[in-house]
């Protein structure tokens, strides 16, 4: 398994290649496990605003998990965003749905 180092330094080559242009701020990567207790790989990438990313998320996720699958590291890989006010984006749609009547 590859070492939290060698994992940072993957992610950033990976998201700094397709993301720099794209208002990419930097990236966190966390060690984690999953429901089942198996180890994960979870990045958040912060960018300068709002961006439509979404699919280009799951193929930063591929790139990752084939380079980390090359490194012989066969953890899964989650990548997720995040820009400023998105956390007040998501309260006023938690909001929302709680005050909605059926």
């Amino acid at each position: 398994m590859t070492t939290e180092t060698e994992v940072r330094e993957i992610v950033s080559d990976v998201m700094q290649s397709r993301f720099a242009n794209r208002g990419l701020v930097n990236s966190d990567v966390s060690i984690e496990e999953d429901f089942d207790g198996e180890p994960i790989i979870r990045v958040t990438a912060h960018f300068d605003r709002r961006r439509d990313v979404g699919e280009s998320l799951f193929d930063a996720a591929d790139t990752i998990r084939a380079r980390l699958i090359k490194a012989g590291d066969y953890r899964f890989v989650f990548v997720s965003h995040d820009y400023p006010g998105s956390s007040d984006e998501k309260r006023s749609d938690e909001e929302a749905e709680r005050t909605s009547t059926s």
